[in-house]
């Protein structure tokens, strides 16, 4: 094939995707190469205009970051908690449970209670205030987690305590509980997790609302303050 011909098919592939809207980039070669797609860009754009902090009228609330395209999405409050980490295969009778027995243990009502509470007490000072902040099973730990007043400053911890009042496992203080969320395609975000163990919810905004829709249904919350996205890196 001659010089002519060549040329005369490239000008010819180029008026056929100007014509079915598609866009080429021509490297020094002379060959045509598709542009990478928006898709991407679609995707973290999207993500970051769901930043911000939303309010359920019930009292909880989700805080919302983004990273690199991906969502980190955090619940405060126990129907924030509910709603973000539904019952899987554990008991509501079991998660209700572990709530007493946290509440007894940071009350000081067992020996290893009144030695926790103490601990609490020397690093952060006297407690006058302990809220329950939601339970979900996480990381094989079904975690109560609490809002701790101590000195006038509000800690947050998670406590995992098992039939005897013993402490299984525990964080204090510790965010509150998180899940990162990648893009369905869809204008959704669902759990990054490959091995199935995350809940099964997703995410996304509807009417300026964040939604979260899992097993039990749909739980919306109004927006209350826009956070301004990282710089891309």
């Amino acid at each position: 094939m001659n010089k002519s011909c060549v040329t005369s098919l490239a000008v010819a592939v180029v008026a056929l995707c100007v014509a079915c809207g598609a866009h080429l980039s021509m490297p020094a070669g002379g060959s045509a190469t598709p542009a990478a797609t928006g898709a991407g860009r679609t995707g973290a754009a999207g993500a970051a205009a769901m930043v911000g902090t939303y309010a359920l009228d019930t009292g909880g609330s989700f805080d919302v970051s983004a990273t690199g395209g991906r969502l980190v999405i955090s619940a405060r409050g126990a129907d924030a908690v509910a709603a973000l980490f539904p019952p899987r295969g554990v008991p509501a009778a079991e998660l209700r449970a572990n709530e007493r027995r946290v509440l007894a243990l940071l009350n000081g009502r067992t020996e290893q209670g009144r030695e926790e509470r103490a601990s609490i007490e020397r690093a952060f000072g006297p407690i006058s205030g302990l809220t329950l902040g939601g339970t979900a099973a996480i990381g094989g730990d079904v975690r109560t987690y609490v809002a701790v007043t101590a000195r006038d400053k509000v800690l947050t911890g998670w406590y995992s305590v098992n039939e005897e009042g013993g402490v299984r496992a525990a964080e204090f203080p510790a965010g509150p509980p998180a899940l990162t969320l990648a893009p369905s395609g869809d204008g959704r975000h669902h759990p990054d997790d490959p091995t199935g163990a995350a809940p099964r919810v997703t995410v996304g905004v509807e009417a300026g609302r964040l939604t979260v829709s899992g097993p039990a249904g749909v739980t919306s919350a109004r927006p209350t303050r826009a956070a301004t996205p990282p710089a891309a890196g």
